[in-house]
């Protein structure tokens, strides 16, 4: 498509598939990384929308000048883009200066595993086991 009100109508009457939606944010973030102004913005709104929100809970914890972690996750941050990651960290040390940008280091459904594990009275083995089928990023 040629338009972005093309596809933005394509998107509302569910003409293009949630998963080539997804695959569309690698491409923005390398896009941005390359220099592409409309990119760059749009990554830039994107980091402002999180450092907004994690410095508002900061914020109403009372927790502003203390060391809080901030752990970021979901597909898009979990790719680790250096421009979106920095770009969160520096507009968040402005706002929250002990705050300590992480990145979430398993997918969501470990933490599920887990729950379960402790739902059933699984065995500490078992955890370990679940543990070492999701190691940490390099």
């Amino acid at each position: 498509m040629t338009e972005v009100r093309d596809v933005a109508v394509a998107i509302h009457l569910e003409k293009i598939a949630e998963d080539d939606l997804q695959g569309l944010a690698p491409l923005l973030l390398a896009t941005a990384r390359e220099g592409d102004e409309v990119a760059r913005d749009l990554v830039s709104r994107l980091a402002d929308e999180i450092v907004t929100m994690a410095g508002t809970l900061i914020r109403r914890l009372g927790l502003t000048g203390h060391a809080v972690p901030v752990v970021l996750g979901g597909g898009v941050l979990t790719a680790r883009d250096p421009q979106l990651i920095g770009w969160i960290t520096e507009r968040l040390a402005a706002q929250a200066p002990g705050a300590e940008v992480s990145v979430v280091q398993v997918p969501p459904i470990a933490g599920a595993a887990m729950l379960g594990l402790d739902h059933a009275g699984a065995s500490p083995a078992a955890e370990r086991r679940l543990r070492a089928a999701y190691p940490p990023p390099p």
